[in-house]
């Protein structure tokens, strides 16, 4: 590699972050030291070669170059139509690099009434751009009021003068002159390249630090936290709820249907004559197997229903026994006080109607011993059928006493049974949701595992991308310090 005027280090760095402007460099080496053509070119495209032959007939000593690499001078050319843009900007960044000097000419200036404006505008730019043009002049021509001059009429001194190709000459022409030794371009050259390529390595940290690419997977990473459980605290919330609205319907249920049997039994009980009282167990024994097995098919319903409302896989319900034991039969009604009393009621009840039917007979003489026997006989009717219907009566009360409380015991075994076929579904959901919310909480620790190791990966990179640049940074520092240019170059610096 040809002496650029860069250490080994350093020109390593430019070679990484800027290596086009190394390029330009080294071309710029390797060029002729005794150089001091003028190149002339023209980003906006117009016809350079009409200010090239202007220059040529006013200072025939003026040597032209093809490319601004074999050139000591660059002329610039400026559209007074607008100011420079990004492309002439990149053009001045490149020449800079080069060690080539620089002048700037604005053509066109007879078209445009403001071109003092526009004049000022790329003066600006340029400063800003870079430091080394911040002074640098726009010398104003017009290439159309030299071709006037130069091909006669009047007032052709004035025209030439206007046209400001003599200045331009002049400026020309002192730039060559003054163009220092060829080592001493080459060192600021290459002083200006490793400026600028400071300046983009401490843009490319500034960047680094302040934009993390890690908040995204951070911001992610806390929201997958927050759903760790999986909706777990939701659902056990559901399943309380749904649990105990179920536990309410199927206990209103059970009530409900054995005080549909029982009204059913009283109404029977009313309605049956003796014998048919002896056959009303055996009746309710059937009517109470009918309501649990609309029961268990109810409960099997509802609890199915409970399983898809919590979106949970279904199983069968476990069979609930047929069988419900109703109770011991009734037992015989003891007769009491109260049948002894119905007896001798019945008799004097009966006598006395006996009595009275045969008080026509008293009053024939003839027949009133005859009346006494008939007397006794209506008075023990009477007491019998009392007695018999006092019976039946009292074997109705003690019957549809032996139904009550055979249904509450009923009752009793109904609720126990759908109780236990809910908190038997309750303790299958509980495990459902339970599986499910430790499978979906291991898929979220899965997921930030991973995020995590995204995080760390990208923090480390990003470390290791500031280490980098912080090496390069001492490099340039160290080429500049060594050069004693520091301070030169330090006022263009300050982001590093």
């Amino acid at each position: 590699m040809p002496d650029t005027g860069l250490s080994p280090e350093a020109a390593t760095v430019v070679s990484r972050w800027n290596p086009d402007g190394l390029r330009q460099l080294s071309r710029a080496s390797v060029g002729d030291p005794g150089n001091r053509t003028v190149a002339v070119v023209d980003p906006t495209r117009a016809d350079r070669n009409e200010l090239v032959d202007e220059l040529t007939a006013i200072a025939p000593d003026l040597q032209f170059a093809d490319s601004p690499a074999d050139a000591a001078v660059v002329l610039i050319l400026l559209d007074a139509a607008a100011p420079l843009g990004g492309e002439a900007l990149q053009m001045v960044d490149r020449l800079a690099s080069s060690g080539t000097g620089v002048l700037f000419a604005l053509q066109r200036i007879d078209a445009h009434r403001d071109w003092r404006t526009v004049r000022e505008r790329n003066a600006q730019l340029l400063a800003r751009h870079a430091g080394t043009f911040a002074d640098a002049p726009i010398w104003p021509v017009s290439v159309r009021l030299a071709r006037l001059a130069r091909t006669g009429g009047a007032r052709t001194d004035v025209m030439m003068v206007n046209s400001g190709l003599v200045e331009l000459h002049g400026a020309l022409a002192a730039e060559l002159s003054s163009r220092p030794e060829h080592a001493a371009r080459l060192a600021g050259a290459a002083d200006n390249l490793a400026d600028r390529t400071r300046r983009m390595i401490a843009a490319k940290a500034d960047s680094i630090r302040h934009n993390d690419d890690t908040a995204e997977l951070r911001a992610e990473r806390a929201t997958l936290l927050t759903r760790r459980d999986g909706g777990r605290t939701e659902a056990a919330a559901t399943l309380r709820s749904q649990v105990q609205l179920a536990r309410v319907e199927l206990t209103h249920e059970v009530g409900s249907r054995v005080r549909s049997v029982n009204v059913a039994a009283r109404s029977d009980i009313d309605s049956c004559d003796r014998d048919q009282l002896a056959e009303f167990p055996e009746r309710l024994d059937a009517a109470v197997a009918r309501i649990a097995g609309d029961l268990d098919a109810y409960t099997r319903q509802r609890l199915s229903d409970l399983q898809a409302t919590l979106k949970a896989e279904t199983w069968p319900a476990a069979e609930s026994p047929g069988y419900l034991d109703v109770g011991d039969r009734p037992e015989p009604r003891h007769r009491g006080v109260e049948d002894r009393m119905m007896i001798a009621v019945g008799a004097s009840a009966g006598v006395g109607i006996g009595r009275l039917v045969v008080s026509p007979l008293t009053m024939v003489p003839a027949l009133d011993i005859a009346t006494i026997p008939v007397t006794l006989l209506l008075g023990g009717c009477a007491a019998w059928w009392l007695t018999r219907s006092r019976g039946q009566i009292a074997d109705r009360a003690h019957l549809r006493q032996w139904a009550a409380d055979a249904l509450i015991n009923v009752k009793s075994q109904l609720e126990q049974r759908v109780l236990a076929a809910l908190v038997e579904t309750e303790a299958q959901l509980s495990e459902h949701v339970g599986r499910a919310g430790s499978a979906r909480a291991l898929e979220v620790d899965r997921q930030v595992a991973g995020i995590d190791a995204e995080i760390r990966r990208r923090s480390a990179r990003r470390a290791a991308q500031l280490a980098s640049c912080e090496r390069d940074l001492e490099v340039i520092g160290r080429h500049f310090a060594a050069r004693g240019t520091d301070r030169r170059f330090g006022a263009s610096n300050t982001s590093s």
